[in-house]
């Protein structure tokens, strides 16, 4: 081994400090005009296009440093060390102007959808470029003379890297619930962190924080569909914002007032009851004795429990429990699964994720790739246009829930465990000298899928969508069937789920009512009830609902 005097070693360090110091000066330059440059731009796409021109910028200048004789950048060098000082203070700027870069792409990829696949593809290439030149800059030999071995040198940039991905882990960790939601909602540990709902270990249902004050401004990119599906935000906001402001009650629901004892009218179900992108929801002004249930992501297994724990012990005079056909099957299934594994849905989610699935950067990163790989096979099919000129997108969940055949779900399991729900909760309702009603909730998809047909927009509809059977396990994927054979099953089976529990009702004697022929009325109108950009009602699906539910209550002689 060689050995090297005092004075060369200190001139080794000043020379690999000089190329620290010139990457760290590169790199800060690039990504802080970038920082600062991003919000300062009105339009999206100019955000993404500004951040691909500097990301292209620093790198020729990284490559220009890299590969210029020494001499030629000595005046650069000594510009850079009277600004810079010290080795130390170099590394240090090394690893933040990484975690600056990152969070700057970070910023940038999370408003990809607004953006044209071909941009995409464009930008991700140059912002991957500058890894590989900071590693030239740093393992390049600065003088004659090799400063490190080889090896040791690559395993000092591998360590960099590792140490400024792990502090920008932690920072993104830190800042987790002001990431946005489209980075952070299909992460798993967004149900605790972001929604801040807790989990009874008793009986595993779910609750959101006491006193809450909700205040959501609804716009043109509002929307879940823009993470569940691949529609892009508008390029112009033509839509009328509003805001939607209330505060929890002590258990966490939207009730706007102390609970009424007696309640003339119960309403328990999942979002929409809690109606947290209107105002005015459909139980409002129903009744002037009305304690709303309303818990996002709940079933009716969960919703069985808050019947029993809060609305029967206020004496109420009729229960409507809401049913959505989107999902409430395979919720209740879940729910089931985990209790019958002395779980929460929670820890159930936890013990099936990936700890990968856990990590921000790394979520990023397959999200990233998921899109790419959808863009390159097949181009995005949303927003569609059914005969009256609805603007339309759909989550393929619901879509796939729509192809599920009514004869085997009658006989499955998964049937099972939700009709068992249902007329458990209709009986201790009966029982306690209340009215049981059952209200069906469509998806979008059942209630705008006749005038998809009629405007030629039903094999476009299932193009990037799946289909779904049951099994002993559950709700199982089907990959054999094509988008024409889907959009088949949906003809045959959309109205497979109000009809079971329809004659379920029947069977059981407690009262049925279904929004669906209203909700299809008013789309027939060409006023969607769903927003575009979600899967939920519309202010005037809200509206829709409470006059239907109103006459229904009113007819029957359950409330004046």
């Amino acid at each position: 081994m060689e050995r090297l005097s005092p004075a060369r070693s200190v001139q080794r360090a000043s020379e690999a400090s000089e190329w620290n110091r010139l990457t760290s000066t590169a790199l800060l330059l690039g990504s802080g005009l970038a920082a600062l440059a991003l919000p300062l731009q009105p339009s999206v796409n100019n955000r993404v296009i500004l951040y691909v021109f500097l990301t292209l910028l620093v790198s020729l200048l990284i490559s220009a440093i890299a590969l210029i004789p020494t001499s030629r950048t000595a005046p650069l060098k000594r510009l850079i060390d009277a600004c810079l000082g010290s080795y130390w203070s170099a590394r240090l700027l090394v690893i933040t102007i990484t975690l600056l870069w990152g969070f700057g792409l970070l910023c940038a990829f999370t408003a990809l959808h607004a953006t044209e696949p071909a941009l995409i593809a464009t930008f991700a290439p140059l912002a991957l470029v500058w890894p590989p030149l900071l590693a030239v800059v740093l393992l390049r030999r600065p003088a004659a003379r090799q400063v490190r071995p080889f090896a040791s040198r690559i395993a000092s940039v591998l360590m960099a890297l590792s140490l400024c991905w792990l502090l920008l882990e932690g920072l993104l960790q830190a800042a987790f619930e002001r990431l946005p939601a489209q980075l952070t909602a299909a992460m798993p540990q967004s149900i605790v962190r972001v929604q801040h709902i807790q989990f009874d270990p008793i009986t595993g249902v779910r609750q959101y924080p006491a006193g809450e004050s909700v205040n959501l401004t609804i716009n043109r990119q509002y929307g879940d569909l823009y993470y569940l599906s691949c529609l892009k935000p508008p390029e112009s906001d033509t839509f009328t914002p509003y805001s939607v402001t209330f505060t929890r009650d002590a258990h966490g629901f939207r009730n706007p007032t102390s609970w009424p004892t007696p309640a003339n009218l119960v309403m328990v179900g999942d979002s929409f009851v809690e109606a947290d992108g209107v105002q005015h929801p459909f139980w409002e002004g129903i009744s002037p004795s009305t304690l709303t249930l309303g818990s996002s992501g709940t079933g009716s297994l969960e919703q069985s429990a808050l019947v029993r724990q809060y609305a029967l012990p206020q004496q109420p005079r009729v229960v409507v429990m809401t049913y959505f056909e989107g999902n409430d099957l395979g919720e209740n299934w879940e729910f089931q699964t985990a209790r019958e594994h002395g779980q929460t849905i929670y820890d159930r989610l936890l013990n099936e994720s990936h700890a990968w699935q856990l990590s921000v950067t790394l979520s990023f990163v397959e999200r990233l790739r998921t899109r790419l790989v959808e863009a390159a096979q097949k181009p995005c099919s949303y927003p569609l246009t059914d005969s009256r000129g609805n603007s339309l997108a759909f989550f393929n969940y619901y879509l796939a829930m729509a192809t599920v055949e009514p004869q085997a779900l009658q006989a499955s399991a998964v049937y099972e465990v939700t009709r068992r729900a249902i007329v458990d909760t209709a009986q201790a309702v009966q029982d306690s000298g209340a009215t049981f009603v059952l209200a069906f909730i469509p998806s979008k998809v059942h209630v705008h899928w006749p005038y998809l047909v009629e405007n030629g927009q039903s094999s476009r509809t299932t193009d990037q969508s799946y289909a779904l059977t049951v099994g002993s396990s559950g709700l199982i994927f089907d990959p054999t069937a094509s988008a024409a054979e889907r959009a088949a099953r949906i003809d045959q089976n959309s109205e497979g789920q109000v009809d079971l529990l329809r004659a379920l009702a029947a069977e059981k004697g407690f009262l049925f009512v279904d929004f669906t022929p209203a909700l299809q009325a008013t789309a027939g109108t060409g006023v969607s009830p769903y927003f575009t950009s979600d899967t939920h009602w519309n202010q005037t699906g809200h509206d829709v609902a409470r006059k239907v539910l109103s006459d229904f209550l009113s007819q029957t002689h359950l409330l004046p």
